[in-house]
Parts: C-alpha cells; structure tokens; sequence
C-alpha cells in the first residue's frame, strides 16, 4: 500500500478530466436533466407555482405538499437512485480503464445505486444516532456544570459558547475523517464492477490507513478552492443572464460543467494514488 501523494492524485484527477470530461459530464448533465424533467412531469403544476412567485399562494403550496407526501418520497427515493447511478456510471467509466462499454458502465450504475443508496440510509442513521448520543453526554456535563454555580453569568456563556465551538470543529474532523477513510467505496465499487458496499466500506478503510490526515487535507483544499471557484464563476454566469436567460445557461454550462466533472472525479482520483500498482497510475487509469 503506497503512501498517498497529493500531487499525484491532483495529476490522476486532471488526467481523466482529459480523457473523459466530454463523456462525463455528459452522463452528469443527462442525469441532472432527468431528475428535473422526472420531477416536473410528476409536479407540474407545483412546479408553475414554484417559478411564478406572482402566482406563488403558501396556503397552496402546503396543501399540495401535504397531499402529495407518499409521491414526493417516491421521486425522491428515484431521483437519489438516479443521482448516485450518475456517479457510478462516471467512476466505472473513469477506472474501467477501457474495458467497459457506455451501455455496460450505465447498466453497472444504474444496478450498483440501489445497494449503495441502502447503505448511505444505513450510515446516516448511525452517524444521527451517533451525534445525538454526543449531544445527550455534551448536555449533560454543561447541565452538570451549571448546576454547580450558584449564579450562572458571563463566564458559564463563554464556557458554553466554546465548547459549542470545539463540537463543532470536532465535528468538522470527524465528517472529514470519514470522508478520507470512507471516501473511495464507491470507486472501489466501480473499479471492481462490486454491487456489495458494505465490503467496500471495509476495503475502502484498509486502502485509506496511515494516510488519513493527508487525505483529510487534500480533501479539505479541495472543497475550498471547488467553493472560491464555484462562487466566482456564479458571480460571472450571474451577469450574463442579466443580459440574457439563454446566454447565461450557455456560458454556465461551459464554465460550470467542467468543474462539476473534475469534483465529482475526485474520488476516483484518490483510489487511483491508493491504488497497488508497479505500473504508472496515471497512465493505467487514463
């Protein structure tokens, strides 16, 4: 197991971004457009409400929310299958190494979405149980602490207010050190055409050991210059549809997709510096 390198991965993530940016952010666009034309045909008449503030009534749209619960858990429990499907349909492309079909990577996709959806459910009940648990032992002591003093003031609000502060940093590494531990299942998943998550959880911890503090720290520059850049360019697209709706879908999708491409690559990227070959990864995964 090598060590993992940030500018090899930086190096492997540009070169499938070469290679197939064109086919991915194809499969990333069609995707997104399903989504929304899935949730259009089935809410349309939500929708005329939703984009026509004039014509907006709250009163209504409660009450077609609240009629409509069963149907928008449905959608919604597609458009996830078919988001994630979007994603593996990309990583199979990416790691395949051209052994794949584009009919093949999206059949693998579609299939691989289901079991992974289950497990994302799985994980976040645990991560929310998790958290509330933290939550009941954190209240606990700082109830404990306030009733030792008989007169709470300024220092037992500052007391709280920081260790509110440290929560939420701890909680910052925390999501950050799953995301490096955990962050290449679904590439592990797609490399080896795997409908199984819960071994790729597993294989994805191996691959990932002494290697998480660079990993959560690529993971975090990466995030923050994909936001700064993200927030500049929406800015820009911003002012073009000032001057036209038609000229500002244009430019966004020219500036905007290939960013979205090379993010959503990310994962793929860092099983690629993971990954145990004697060969040269960019090479074997371009």
């Amino acid at each position: 197991m090598r060590k993992f390198d940030m500018g090899q991965a930086w190096a492997i993530n540009v070169a499938m971004l070469k290679d197939h940016g064109i086919v991915v952010g194809v499969v990333l666009l069609a995707s997104y457009a399903l989504m929304g034309l899935l949730f259009y045909l089935l809410f349309a008449d939500m929708s005329a409400l939703m984009f026509n503030p004039m014509q907006a009534d709250p009163a209504a749209m409660s009450a077609m929310m609240a009629g409509r619960v069963g149907q928008l858990v449905f959608i919604g429990l597609i458009t996830s299958v078919i988001s994630i499907a979007g994603y593996f349909i990309v990583w199979r492309i990416a790691l395949s190494r051209g052994q794949e079909s584009i009919g093949g990577a999206i059949g693998y996709g579609l299939l691989a979405a289901v079991p992974a959806l289950f497990a994302i459910v799985v994980l976040y009940i645990a991560f929310v149980i998790a958290l509330l648990i933290v939550g009941m032992i954190l209240g606990l002591i700082f109830g404990v602490a306030m009733m030792g003093t008989d007169s709470p003031g300024v220092g037992t609000g500052v007391g709280i207010g920081i260790g509110m502060i440290l929560f939420y940093i701890g909680l910052l590494f925390f999501v950050l050190f799953l995301g490096a531990r955990l962050g290449t299942t679904g590439s592990i998943m797609a490399a080896e055409r795997s409908f199984n998550p819960f071994r790729a959880l597993l294989e994805s911890w191996k691959l990932t050991r002494n290697n998480s503090l660079m990993l959560m720290l690529y993971l975090f520059l990466i995030s923050v210059a994909f936001f700064v850049i993200y927030v500049v360019l929406a800015l820009v697209v911003g002012l073009f549809s000032n001057l036209s709706i038609i000229l500002g879908i244009i430019v966004g999708t020219i500036v905007m997709v290939p960013l979205m491409v090379f993010y959503v690559l990310v994962p793929a990227a860092i099983y690629g510096a993971l990954f145990e070959n004697d060969a040269d990864v960019a090479d074997a995964f371009s």
